[in-house]
This record gives structure tokens, sequence and C-alpha cells, in this order.
């Protein structure tokens, strides 16, 4: 029995492969298209996101990034941002540092979210799929060559 649990899971997991590998070719044939149904990068992602023309999402399971907004607690204004963990603690103290640009003041309730979660939120109000992609796999690794994160359209926007 063991030995069946321990073949169907190596199964499975070459499934998921295959399926990331047509992914990653599906992004990357779409790319070389004279009007290319593709976006990557994050601002250029979330901006396909929120206009709903986003297909499928992919993302590397290593996007090692955050969004951190700033709400001041004088005005209720807020600030966001998205920053790699490498470089979180000198963006978020620069980011604090600035007063806010409503009212002027220095008092802030700061918020930090996972991007991947950021995406996943923002996929389910657009009716979008999001496919998060192993990075150790060769096609995980070119989806980092993009910043890791990537979109195939419905639609050209453009």
């Amino acid at each position: 029995m063991r030995e069946a649990i321990d073949k169907s899971a190596d199964i499975l997991k070459d499934m998921r492969i295959i399926e990331e590998k047509k992914l990653i070719q599906r992004f990357l044939s779409e790319m070389h298209k004279e009007k290319p149904l593709v976006a990557y990068g994050v601002r250029e992602v979330i901006d396909v996101i929120t206009k709903g023309a986003a297909d499928v999402i992919l993302v590397s399971e290593d996007l090692d990034m955050f969004k951190i907004v700033k709400k001041c607690n004088r005005c209720s204004i807020d600030k966001g941002k998205i920053i790699k963990r490498t470089n979180m603690v000198k963006e978020i103290q620069e980011f604090l540092q600035k007063s806010c640009h409503a009212c002027d003041a220095q008092d802030f309730i700061l918020t930090k979210t996972d991007l991947i979660e950021v995406i996943e939120d923002l996929a389910v109000e657009s009716g979008t799929k999001i496919e998060v992609l192993s990075s150790n796999s060769e096609e995980g690794k070119m989806l980092l060559s993009f910043g890791g994160l990537g979109a195939i359209l419905r639609y050209n926007i453009s």
C-alpha cells in the first residue's frame, strides 16, 4: 500500500511539472506573437488583473516581495509600495520618514502583506486563475527571469 502511495506521489509531481511546462510554453509562445497577449513585471501584471484582461497569472513560489501600506492616523489617507524582502528594513524606514502628502502628519499604521496574497485577492475579484510555479523546475526558473510574475491575457489592452 505504501509503495502505491509513494508511486502515485511521484506521478502527481510529474503531472504538475508537465502542467507548469505547458503554462510557460504558452506564455513564451504568446510573447513572440506580433500582438502578444502577455504581461510581466509587478506593475504590469497588477494593471492587467485590475482591468480584467488577465486569463492566467503565473507566480513563482519564490516571489519574495511584499506590499506595504501606510495609513495616516490623522486623515486616513493611505499609500502603498511594493518592496523586495532583501531591502525591506531600509525601504520601510524610508517610507515611514516621509510625511503624509495630504495633511503633513507623520503618524502612520503600517501593514505588510505578501505580494502573492495581494495578487491572489485581485485574481479572485477579477475571476482570474492563478498558478504558483515551483522555482525548482526549469520552467519556474524561466519565470523568475521575468521577475517571478507573469500573466497570459484574455485580450489585448494596448
